[in-house]
């Protein structure tokens, strides 16, 4: 090195060699860089540890306000169509959900009804009328279709075209009053007017008026000859709705008491059309007997036929 034209160089020439530092001074400043260097780390990671807790957070505020923001509601069901009505109700009822049904209770496509072993009820099935036995358990479709699990029903239609299904087949009527009965073995139909089929196993069976049809879960299906009235046929009596007599006419009375038992009125003279009076509530077989005596007519059964006369 140029010491001789350069000051500067010539001054730390002159100064000498520098004094090594101290051991303890040395460990005080490795002391200081350790604690700056901890200190340091520390805050970097409380930095990451509140970004973090921001970012949960943010995620948190946002979950918050994806649940209380209201969400597109899913469209609601149509309700459902209602197929048939309680007419009368004799003893427990239940309908869908465990409801106690009651007189005027409606009912919609879809719901079961179950009645107790000794209940009957009465149902408007659409345009056709419903009787069902004790024990019995259903479902309604629809006004004209109806699935019987166990127990008995009435139909009288007027051409009503509906069907019965059961699992040993589906009975499908002509405009018709019947019966059909099932158990765990077998299906019954019985027919007092009109004609039906009984369709199973690709089959079709028909019975008409006076008949009975009889299938088990195998083998052929048996047609006998049944009445179409007495006792096998007072269930349905019994299920039949109360009649008043306020407004009816003992014809009417007669006509739909027939109807009720099975039978084919016949008037061995002419009756009178007067209108009748009273507002009680009466059973079928109390309505013909009240009507009858205020008439000054008498009624009696022959076979099939309800033979009316007028007392002189």
């Amino acid at each position: 090195m140029d010491t001789d034209n350069d000051p500067i160089a010539a001054l730390l020439q002159m100064a000498g060699r520098r004094p090594a530092v101290p051991p303890e001074v040395t460990a005080r400043v490795r002391e200081a860089v350790r604690d700056e260097w901890a200190r340091s780390t520390g805050r970097r990671t409380r930095t990451r540890w509140m970004a973090a807790a921001a970012c949960v957070a943010l995620v948190v505020t946002i979950a918050l306000v994806a649940l209380r923001t209201p969400q597109p509601s899913s469209p609601e069901r149509a309700p459902r169509a209602i197929v048939a009505q309680a007419e009368t109700i004799s003893g427990a009822a239940v309908g869908s959900g465990g409801r106690f049904l009651e007189p005027g209770a409606e009912l919609h496509a879809g719901d079961t009804l179950e009645t107790a072993r000794s209940a009957t009820a009465s149902l408007v099935w659409g345009n056709a009328t419903l009787r069902i036995d004790g024990n019995t358990h259903l479902r309604l479709e629809s006004p004209r279709r109806l699935t019987l699990d166990r127990g008995a029903v009435y139909v009288a239609t007027s051409g009503a075209g509906v069907v019965v299904v059961t699992p040993l087949g589906a009975i499908e009527d002509v405009g018709t009053q019947f019966e059909v009965r099932l158990d765990a073995t077998a299906v019954r139909v019985r027919v007092r007017d009109g004609r039906v089929d009984l369709r199973r196993h690709g089959q079709t069976h028909s019975a008409t008026a006076g008949f009975e049809l009889s299938a088990g879960a195998q083998g052929d299906v048996a047609r006998r000859a049944v009445p179409r009235s007495g006792a096998e046929w007072d269930w349905i009596l019994r299920a039949a709705p109360a009649m008043p007599l306020e407004g009816r006419t003992l014809r009417g009375v007669i006509d739909a008491v027939s109807r009720e038992k099975g039978l084919t009125p016949v008037y061995a003279e002419r009756v009178s059309d007067a209108h009748l009076h009273g507002n009680v509530p009466l059973s079928p077989d109390d309505a013909l007997q009240a009507a009858l005596a205020a008439s000054g007519a008498s009624a009696h059964v022959e076979g099939d036929r309800l033979i009316v006369r007028v007392r002189r």
